[in-house]
């Protein structure tokens, strides 16, 4: 016998919202939704390189445009960029306080690598190595990529298969509202932004990909809540020997009607968004 439960279980673990997803050192697997994003980020990223030096004239006009917007609006476009700090700053700290090991490892590394693959791509786009004024915050003339951004980018991104869908999803508005404040602020270029957040998300799928990430999946403890909220009674909740990508697989044992099968498809899990993405397409 099978149960379907179309909602999402993971939400009643808690008085409130929980924000992280998974289970703290939970299965980590590589996916497929991994290598996709890995290869579409770094193919827009050498596009997006090419188009950033020299400026092409529609880039100049978006700068020029920009130029335009009164500078007392300035301090708006800050906060945009702070609130992304802040959210670098909120993972940081309830990785640290909640013992997510696993988490800050996967940030750590997804650090190092925007760091260096953001380097070789001003290197390159430039033929010099920027300064740390440059990196951090444009200097004074904007730079590309923003390093400070693509390595803030790179921690949301490594962070996120490990929150909760909401969070998931909140961290990348902040990441998409800070990309245009930066334009805004003429700390990089339009192109320049794009190529920034392009190579942070791409160092957070290779370090998925690398060490296998949070599937953000529902567990044996949200899928027995589920199943009480339910009506159904059941012990001896065990999961499933066999896994199914996208799908979560539990068996157990019902009173009144014996071994029950239970599949569990969480919108949740990563491969499970990417398909419905593409169906959606």
């Amino acid at each position: 016998m099978s149960e379907q439960v179309a909602q999402p279980i993971w939400r009643p673990l808690a008085d409130g919202l929980p924000f992280f997803a998974a289970l703290s050192n939970g299965k980590r697997k590589r996916s497929v939704s991994d290598l996709l994003t890995l290869l579409v980020t770094l193919l827009l990223a050498g596009l997006f390189a090419g188009l950033s030096v020299p400026t092409s004239g529609f880039e100049q006009a978006l700068v020029n445009l920009i130029g335009a917007i009164p500078s007392f609006l300035d301090v708006l476009w800050r906060l945009g960029v702070a609130c992304l700090l802040l959210w670098v700053v909120v993972i940081l700290v309830s990785s640290t306080v909640r013992v997510r090991v696993e988490v800050l490892v996967d940030i750590a590394a997804a650090l190092v690598v925007a760091v260096g693959v953001a380097l070789a791509f001003s290197r390159q786009i430039n033929g010099v190595w920027p300064s740390f004024s440059q990196a951090a915050s444009g200097g004074s003339a904007g730079s590309v990529p923003l390093i400070s951004l693509a390595c803030a980018v790179a921690v949301s991104s490594a962070a996120s298969p490990h929150l909760s869908l909401p969070f998931r999803h909140f961290g990348r508005w902040v990441v998409l509202a800070a990309m245009l404040c930066v334009v805004l602020l003429e700390s990089s270029t339009p192109f320049g932004a794009l190529l920034s957040l392009l190579l942070g998300v791409a160092a957070a799928a290779a370090v998925h990909l690398g060490l296998g990430s949070s599937m953000g999946g529902p567990n044996l403890t949200g899928v027995g809540v589920a199943l009480a909220q339910l009506g159904l009674e059941v012990d001896h909740l065990v999961e499933a020997p066999r896994q199914s990508s996208g799908v979560f697989l539990a068996d157990a044992m019902s009173p009144t009607r014996g071994a029950v099968h239970i599949k569990v498809y969480g919108r949740d899990a990563r491969d499970t968004q990417l398909l419905s993405r593409l169906w959606r397409a």
